[in-house]
């Protein structure tokens, strides 16, 4: 599916997000898979998420708030 190159956390073709921005996104990160029951460590079921691409998630997306 990744057609042999290696997942990646960041976006594509803006760079690497480095200081308050890349806290944010973190945060945002952690909340979001706190509210959708993903464990930290549970990399299968992070990883699955990222691969079906934010499909059926809109409303969870919504409630996170900084």
């Amino acid at each position: 599916m990744l057609g042999g190159v290696p997942p990646s956390k960041e976006s594509r073709g803006i760079g690497s997000y480095e200081g308050e921005h890349r806290d944010r996104q973190v945060e945002i990160a952690v909340q979001l898979f706190q509210a959708m029951g993903i464990a930290r460590d549970d990399k299968d079921k992070r990883q699955d998420w990222i691969l079906r691409g934010f499909r059926g998630n809109p409303p969870i997306l919504s409630g996170v708030q900084k």
